[in-house]
Protein backbone atom coordinates (compact mmCIF):
# COMPACT_ATOMS: atom_id res chain seq x y z
CA UNK A 1 0.00 0.00 0.00
CA UNK A 2 1.41 3.13 -1.32
CA UNK A 3 0.66 6.40 0.95
CA UNK A 4 -0.03 9.13 -0.90
CA UNK A 5 -1.72 12.04 1.70
CA UNK A 6 -1.48 13.49 5.00
CA UNK A 7 -3.90 11.19 7.83
CA UNK A 8 -3.60 10.63 11.30
CA UNK A 9 -3.84 6.87 12.83
CA UNK A 10 -4.35 5.95 15.92
CA UNK A 11 -4.16 2.88 18.05
CA UNK A 12 -4.42 1.73 21.53
CA UNK A 13 -1.11 -0.47 22.83
CA UNK A 14 -3.41 -3.48 24.31
CA UNK A 15 -4.40 -3.55 19.62
CA UNK A 16 -0.59 -4.20 19.13
CA UNK A 17 0.37 -7.45 21.41
CA UNK A 18 -1.24 -10.39 21.29
CA UNK A 19 -1.45 -13.16 24.00
CA UNK A 20 1.41 -15.09 22.74
CA UNK A 21 3.75 -12.29 22.79
CA UNK A 22 3.57 -11.43 18.96
CA UNK A 23 3.42 -7.63 18.40
CA UNK A 24 1.65 -6.16 15.38
CA UNK A 25 3.71 -3.52 14.16
CA UNK A 26 3.58 -0.30 11.14
CA UNK A 27 6.84 0.01 9.19
CA UNK A 28 7.13 2.51 6.96
CA UNK A 29 9.72 0.90 3.81
CA UNK A 30 11.09 3.99 1.52
CA UNK A 31 13.20 2.44 -1.36
CA UNK A 32 16.73 4.47 -1.44
CA UNK A 33 17.87 6.65 -4.50
CA UNK A 34 20.76 5.20 -4.51
CA UNK A 35 19.29 1.52 -4.38
CA UNK A 36 17.73 -0.72 -1.14
CA UNK A 37 15.22 -0.03 1.11
CA UNK A 38 14.84 2.08 4.45
CA UNK A 39 12.43 0.87 7.22
CA UNK A 40 11.39 2.51 10.15
CA UNK A 41 8.32 2.35 12.80
CA UNK A 42 6.70 5.77 13.14
CA UNK A 43 4.54 3.99 15.94
CA UNK A 44 8.14 3.33 17.64
CA UNK A 45 10.37 5.61 17.52
CA UNK A 46 13.77 5.18 17.06
CA UNK A 47 13.42 2.12 15.65
CA UNK A 48 15.12 2.03 12.03
CA UNK A 49 17.01 -0.50 9.58
CA UNK A 50 17.64 -1.05 5.84
CA UNK A 51 18.21 -3.27 3.36
CA UNK A 52 19.17 -4.25 -0.21
CA UNK A 53 15.67 -5.74 -1.25
CA UNK A 54 12.50 -5.66 0.12
CA UNK A 55 12.51 -8.49 2.00
CA UNK A 56 15.99 -8.10 4.03
CA UNK A 57 14.75 -4.38 4.72
CA UNK A 58 11.60 -6.12 6.34
CA UNK A 59 13.42 -8.87 7.66
CA UNK A 60 16.18 -6.92 9.68
CA UNK A 61 13.50 -3.76 10.45
CA UNK A 62 11.65 -7.08 12.54
CA UNK A 63 14.79 -7.36 14.22
CA UNK A 64 15.36 -4.25 15.24
CA UNK A 65 11.75 -3.92 16.66
CA UNK A 66 12.04 -7.30 18.38
CA UNK A 67 15.65 -6.25 20.26
CA UNK A 68 13.73 -2.71 20.98
CA UNK A 69 10.80 -4.05 22.13
CA UNK A 70 12.90 -7.17 24.17
CA UNK A 71 14.79 -4.64 26.41
CA UNK A 72 11.93 -2.76 27.60
CA UNK A 73 9.88 -5.82 28.34
CA UNK A 74 13.31 -7.32 30.09
CA UNK A 75 13.66 -4.02 31.85
CA UNK A 76 9.92 -3.59 32.73
CA UNK A 77 9.44 -0.30 31.45
CA UNK A 78 6.43 0.36 29.49
CA UNK A 79 6.69 0.40 25.59
CA UNK A 80 7.03 3.79 24.36
CA UNK A 81 4.57 3.43 21.38
CA UNK A 82 3.30 6.42 19.62
CA UNK A 83 -0.54 6.48 19.63
CA UNK A 84 -0.75 8.82 17.06
CA UNK A 85 1.29 9.56 13.66
CA UNK A 86 0.23 13.07 12.05
CA UNK A 87 2.90 12.78 9.50
CA UNK A 88 2.95 12.51 6.07
CA UNK A 89 5.56 10.06 5.28
CA UNK A 90 7.59 10.43 1.95
CA UNK A 91 6.89 10.03 -1.61
CA UNK A 92 6.90 6.37 -2.61
CA UNK A 93 6.65 5.02 0.86
CA UNK A 94 5.24 1.47 1.28
CA UNK A 95 3.09 0.71 4.56
CA UNK A 96 2.99 -2.94 5.80
CA UNK A 97 2.13 -4.03 9.18
CA UNK A 98 4.31 -6.74 10.60
CA UNK A 99 4.42 -9.33 13.06
CA UNK A 100 7.23 -9.40 15.51
CA UNK A 101 7.44 -12.39 17.86
CA UNK A 102 9.20 -11.62 21.56
CA UNK A 103 8.66 -14.78 22.86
Amino acid sequence: MEITSNCCFYFSPQDIQSANGQFECRVWIIPAEEGGFTCFSPSLPGVVSEGETFEEAITNIREALRGAIQVYLEDQRPIPWSPLVCEAPPAGTIEKWILVDVS
